[in-house]
């Protein structure tokens, strides 16, 4: 997956979404955890 904007763009549309966002190779550079929860119950 490749980003055209900022993960701070990313982390706006999280907010806004009504859904969960799910990822397992997403990762904070600063911090080295995950973005987003890998994984969800529908």
């Amino acid at each position: 997956m490749e980003f055209d904007n900022p993960l701070s763009v990313l982390r706006q549309q999280e907010k806004w979404a009504k859904f969960p966002f799910l990822s397992a190779n997403i990762y904070q550079k600063s911090t080295g955890e995950r973005l987003f929860k890998t994984l969800g119950v529908v």
